[in-house]
């Protein structure tokens, strides 16, 4: 998936990367963890998101415009 930009959210984060991370051409796994919306089994909190332009024709719905 190249070109995907993925915004680190856990505080432990994900393998090399940091929380707050942007992972600009993000590995395919990590694209997958974000697109999917996996959460940390211990706390539930969301590992990671994908990373678009607002209100752009490819926005991914996140967790906060879910509500």
């Amino acid at each position: 998936m190249a070109g995907v930009t993925v915004r680190i959210l856990h505080p432990g984060g994900v393998g090399e990367y940091k929380q707050g991370d942007e992972v600009k051409n993000a590995p395919d796994g990590l694209v997958e963890i974000a697109k999917q919306g996996i959460r940390n089994a211990a706390d539930g909190e969301l590992v990671a998101e994908i990373v678009t332009k607002k209100g752009g024709a490819d926005a991914v719905p996140t967790e906060d415009s879910q509500s």
